[in-house]
């Protein structure tokens, strides 16, 4: 029986951290009074989002990962600190693309989208998939980042095409006034 890799331990905390902060969330949101072991997190009346620990979890352990070089069950913690941390900011990835709180709007979905492609990506490291070939400096390997770059570039832009497209909408729709949405009467 092989031992899980680093990237396994990884997908793992992302996908249970995924699922947990789901639940928690909805469970917040479905109260009718606020209490018990889970409630949303405020420091002098400012709202945590979920994702500013996630940020806190990467940086840690990003700094743990370079400056400690862990091996063995330290490198395990170390990936599991970083899943966590990508999964609680990637939960919320909806609120860093609209600057506005929207995770239970139509567009908070954007955020399970996110999520999927978290997950998508890191089982395919898992399966041994290079993103980036060839040895550093190489034509093989600038080419492959030049791919890498260019897939990056067209779904970035994907998005803010979507984003726009959704702003022109909701301004026509607002142009119309109310109950004149759609209508030819």
């Amino acid at each position: 029986m092989t031992a899980l890799s680093p990237v396994s331990t990884m997908f793992v905390a992302i996908l249970v951290t995924f699922v947990c902060t789901r639940l928690i969330t909805r469970h917040i949101r479905s109260r009718e009074n606020p209490g018990g072991a889970f409630n949303n997190v405020a420091i002098g009346g400012v709202h945590i989002h979920h994702q500013d620990f996630g940020i806190i979890a990467m940086l840690g352990s990003g700094v743990a990962l370079i400056a400690a070089t862990p091996e063995g069950a330290a490198l395990h913690v170390a990936a599991a600190f970083f899943g966590v941390g990508v999964s609680l900011t990637f939960d919320e990835f909806a609120l860093w693309l609209h600057l506005d709180d929207v995770y239970w709007t139509e567009n908070g979905r954007k955020s399970m989208d996110a999520m999927f492609c978290v997950l998508a990506i890191s089982g395919l490291l898992i399966g041994g998939v290079d993103f980036v070939t060839g040895a550093v400096g190489t034509g093989q390997w600038w080419a492959s980042i030049v791919a890498l770059l260019v897939n990056l570039t067209l779904a970035l832009m994907s998005v803010l095409k979507g984003q726009s497209r959704h702003r022109t909408d909701r301004r026509v729709l607002l142009a119309r006034g109310p109950g004149r949405c759609g209508s030819t009467g």
